[in-house]
């Protein structure tokens, strides 16, 4: 077992020459545990992932994915699309599963509900970034990026979480912070031009609630403050 540890810690250092793109998971998963971090990103020892939230989470993210990028804008083809994308996970209870069903049907419908009053705008949807930091490469995927005729860029994420959070919790959100710090130092292309700039205003849908938006605005001191966390992270990371 030691000559395992000291293999594996022996590794680490050489792969710590380089520093690994990150992403606001693995850097959520260092702050809470270093060691966690190590095994999961660096060790490549992968925990379990048959979780129904996580089935289900990544089921949401991909209707609507489908609903924007065809065009489609009526409820029924948000229900359809449930219907063509559910399974492909083993409930080991029927009334579980219809349970969850019915879960999901209600959260599409407060998202249309949603839309209603808020429709997307030239929607980006799932769109991926990669952009550097320093010596950092920080990575990730934006569930949706409106902009307005006046080039006001919106960021919008969804949540399947049961609890949703306050401003105060949305605004120290590592994930969106990232996702600001991309709009301001890299961008977008939109009609053949890129418009950078720290976003209009960033809204989390909190898609198991009937008004599901909780939107902020981030300051550049905002995202001053978190290019000093993730920089500590980094350095701390790089030291082993």
């Amino acid at each position: 077992q030691g000559k395992i540890i000291k293999t594996l810690n022996s590794r680490f250092h050489k792969k710590m020459g380089i520093m690994p793109s990150m992403s606001a998971t693995s850097i959520n998963t260092y702050m809470v545990c270093p060691l966690q971090y190590k095994y999961k990103y660096i060790y490549k020892i992968k925990g379990s992932s048959d979780k129904i939230y996580i089935h289900i989470g990544k089921l949401i993210h991909k209707i609507l994915e489908e609903f924007h990028r065809n065009g489609y804008n009526d409820f029924e083809s948000l229900l359809n699309l449930l219907k063509k994308e559910w399974g492909g996970y083993r409930f080991k209870y029927k009334q579980e599963e219809t349970q969850h069903r019915e879960d999901a049907e209600e959260m599409l419908k407060n998202y249309w509900n949603y839309l209603q009053l808020n429709p997307a705008n030239s929607a980006l949807v799932e769109h991926p970034f990669s952009f550097n930091l320093g010596s950092l490469t920080l990575e990730g995927k934006c569930d949706r990026i409106d902009i307005d005729t006046d080039k006001n860029i919106t960021i919008i994420d969804y949540k399947t979480s049961k609890k949703k959070e306050s401003e105060i919790q949305v605004k120290r959100n590592i994930q969106l912070g990232i996702y600001a710090l991309f709009l301001e130092l890299e961008g977008i292309e939109w009609n053949g031009k890129k418009n950078k700039g720290i976003p209009e205003k960033i809204s989390v849908l909190f898609l198991r609630d009937e008004s599901p938006e909780v939107s902020v605005r981030l300051k550049q001191i905002d995202l001053d403050n978190l290019i000093k966390k993730i920089n500590s992270i980094s350095d701390n990371i790089k030291t082993g």
